[in-house]
């Protein structure tokens, strides 16, 4: 029997029909790195965010930030999932750390999405 290559998770489904639902591409790029297994997803550091972003800015992590590094930007992240040290120093910054199925409701405005699995499709 072969084992499941995609998301098994029920939460992790219903975004990604949620975000190709919606009319705006970036979404949909999102939705396509989240249906690949999770091996093949990449967790984002902070200092990654930190040299991405400017103040003020929404940031897009399709799978998970992690705590590594330091950040002084205060930006708005959603992101899948975060480590507990990844949220703590965003909160503490000035950011705010928000799950990704909230983009869904958002206008998109200026948004960076941080994965090198976009980067690599563009």
């Amino acid at each position: 029997m072969p084992h499941p290559t995609g998301p098994t998770n029920p939460e992790l489904k219903k975004l990604i029909v949620q975000l190709r639902k919606s009319k705006v591409k970036e979404y949909a790029a999102i939705a396509k790195i989240l249906q690949k297994p999770r091996r093949a997803k990449e967790e984002v550091n902070l200092h990654a965010l930190e040299h991405a972003a400017q103040e003020s800015t929404n940031i897009i992590v399709p799978w998970k930030v992690l705590g590594s590094g330091e950040i002084t930007k205060a930006v708005r992240v959603f992101s899948f999932a975060f480590s507990q040290k990844a949220k703590e120093k965003i909160i503490a910054a000035g950011g705010d750390c928000l799950p990704l199925h909230e983009l869904v409701n958002e206008e998109p405005g200026h948004v960076i999405v941080l994965s090198d699995m976009a980067e690599r499709e563009e």
